[in-house]
């Protein structure tokens, strides 16, 4: 895993997750555009709805071994732990 495309909260979770995928994470991943047809497929398998070239920013939700070949590929700028916002106390 390339530790330098992916932010601290999501590199803390990662190492303390179990290794057998049952963790999922949910992400923002930055990408260089345009995307190749290969980096499109492999997007469409990990559940990415109609990906398209010129989509710089995706947000999924992937496994830890996800995470992991994700990070490695060219085409990903970073990947970034998503967290679920809640409204401020009045």
């Amino acid at each position: 895993m390339d530790y330098q495309k992916v932010d601290g909260r999501l590199a803390m979770e990662y190492d303390a997750a179990p290794t057998d995928a049952s963790k999922r994470f949910a992400v923002f991943v930055r990408t260089r555009t345009p995307l190749s047809e290969e980096a499109l497929r492999e997007l469409e398998q990990m559940k990415v709805s109609r990906p398209k070239p010129t989509d710089s920013v995706l947000t999924m939700e992937l496994s830890t071994l996800e995470v992991s070949a994700l990070s490695d590929r060219s085409w990903v700028i970073s990947i970034r732990s998503s967290h679920q916002l809640r409204p401020l106390e009045e």
